[in-house]
């Protein structure tokens, strides 16, 4: 009686947790799934009683004696565990959509296209390349110049003219000769101002530097101006990519949170599990210190997936350049199906090699080079000027004797000047501007090689993590089956504590795995469409 007791003690465990599992997952009139009957086939199956002896055999050996069993021991020893929260993981879209605020990629993006110190710099460059553009272009028009002044002038010493100019010859005889002049022989004298008031109008056009010089330049300035907005262009995409990736690293640490949260549950309850056992005598300390070493390194694990979602929320911040609180509910879900490439490798490498902004920004950057290199190269030509004037003035300019009163006057005229300094100049610009757009064609090239090697590698990436990704998938479900499976095996006394924990740890490798390869997948996805000048 004592062995068919300790055999009916030993047999029914499993088939009571079968039973159980059973009655969990169905519903009425329902079936148990073919997962749990094939696990509660494997429980029955690796007990089995000996006919001759009438002894139990398992995979590990029964005691020689029944144990004296507690009935609320044994009771809380195969109480019917609490669920874990395995939901929270598979669909962590339920547990990041909690927080204190809501945000979707696309307002981080939003935001950063408007906040980033980078894209607020390029935005100011581009202003300034269109405003000296616009300065330069002025050159082009005929130089309108005014001016006025006013001069004290010294006091003019004159010698009085006398007033019969045919005695001249002999006054000056008689001056010679120490004669002095009769009083009324020099009495003929000119008015003389000792004040000048004047102003000029002038109008004047460098013919040749307005041919030869200005109009390059101005042609150099547009493409530069031209360039600059798309380099702006450039700051807003790159700053979109940062804004996808800064929200995806977050959502990927507070998932790694959620993964940490439900490891460190899952060893709590297996460790309450087992103190249960203990405590109805089934179970050695052995197993408890296991579990025990396995939860401090749960706690260490949640404690660093904490730190990295704090620093991966100071760089969200940054970038929305904004402060956020504590926790950022996301409205992203992690069951999204993994993005598919809908052209081949050749069209995607033709519409990047069409759309990148920073070949735009290369190729108007050589033309604004080499237009800089024909402005220097004409820096020795001779300048030729019209120039044309007015001026009023007090005493008048032309009149004679001079008038104590505002006169004008006009001239027109052509002024030729030319430097071998100027010269020896030009040749060292045109040397630099030669260089210059030298090194711009040679970035153009690199770029158009660089973007046709990134669209290639955007396109393995995708390819390769949304492969991952299914196989990431299958191997959770595989996991959890796995360590549900493990679980029923360790509370019937199937296998020793280790197995299950070996069991936990591929599944809390294969969450970490699948979320993982669902924000790899994502940012892939980003990435390739900013490769091929998509709108992020």
């Amino acid at each position: 009686m004592q062995t068919q007791a300790c055999d009916y003690l030993v047999v029914s465990q499993p088939i009571a947790l079968a039973v159980e599992a059973n009655d969990r997952v169905k519903g009425p009139g329902g079936r148990m799934s073919a997962r749990l009957f094939r696990l509660s086939a494997a429980l029955v199956a690796v007990i089995h009683v000996a006919p001759a002896s009438g002894r139990v055999h398992a995979q590990r050996s029964a005691p020689a004696q029944a144990p004296r069993v507690d009935a609320n021991a044994a009771a809380a020893a195969h109480e019917k565990p609490a669920e874990p929260d395995n939901r929270s993981v598979l669909q962590l879209g339920e547990r990041l959509a909690r927080g204190d605020i809501t945000l979707s990629v696309q307002d981080v993006v939003s935001s950063a296209v408007r906040t980033l110190p980078e894209v607020r710099a390029a935005e100011s460059r581009r202003a300034a390349a269109a405003a000296g553009a616009s300065a330069a272009s002025i050159d082009l028009y005929p130089r309108v110049g005014l001016s006025a002044s006013y001069r004290r002038l010294s006091t003019v010493e004159s010698t009085p003219f006398p007033r019969n100019p045919l005695l001249v010859e002999e006054q000056v005889a008689r001056q010679a000769a120490g004669v002095p002049p009769p009083p009324d022989a020099f009495d003929l004298r000119f008015p003389q101002s000792d004040h000048h008031y004047g102003s000029r109008a002038e109008l004047s056009y460098p013919l040749t530097a307005a041919i030869f010089r200005t109009l390059p330049s101005v042609a150099a300035l547009d493409e530069l101006s031209a360039a600059e907005r798309w380099n702006y262009e450039v700051a807003r995409r790159d700053a979109a990519l940062r804004g996808h990736r800064a929200y995806y690293e977050y959502l990927r640490a507070r998932a790694q949170v959620a993964i940490a949260e439900a490891t460190l549950q899952d060893a709590r309850r297996r460790r309450a599990e087992i103190e249960a056992q203990i405590a109805a005598g089934v179970l050695g300390r052995a197993p408890l210190l296991t579990v025990e070493s396995q939860l401090g390194r749960a706690s260490m694990d949640l404690e660093s997936s904490r730190a990295r979602v704090e620093s991966a929320r100071a760089e969200l911040a940054y970038v929305m350049g904004r402060t956020l609180p504590p926790t950022i509910a996301t409205t992203e879900t992690l069951a999204r199906p993994a993005a598919k490439i809908d052209q081949n490798s050749a069209a995607l490498v033709a519409q990047g090699l069409r759309q990148r902004p920073e070949l735009h920004y290369l190729r108007h950057l050589v033309g604004s080079r080499e237009q800089e290199d024909r402005a220097a190269a004409a820096g020795g030509i001779p300048s030729l000027s019209l120039v044309a004037g007015a001026d009023l003035e007090r005493p008048s300019p032309r009149s004679f004797p001079q008038e104590d009163r505002f006169g004008t006057a006009w001239d027109v005229g052509v002024l030729l000047e030319w430097s071998p300094n100027d010269l020896i100049a030009a040749g060292h610009r045109g040397d630099q501007t030669q260089a210059q757009a030298t090194l711009a064609r040679v970035d153009l090239e690199r770029m158009s090689k660089e973007i046709r090697l990134e669209i290639t590698r955007a396109i393995t990436d995708l390819q390769a993590f949304s492969k991952m990704l299914s196989a990431a998938q299958q191997n959770l479900t595989v996991s959890e089956d796995n360590y549900e499976t493990h679980m029923l095996l360790f509370r019937a006394g199937q296998i020793p504590s280790r197995d299950v924990q070996d069991a936990e740890n591929e599944l809390r490798l294969a969450r970490l795995d699948m979320i993982n390869a669902a924000i790899d997948v994502r940012l892939a996805d980003a990435h390739l469409r900013y490769a091929v000048g998509d709108t992020l």
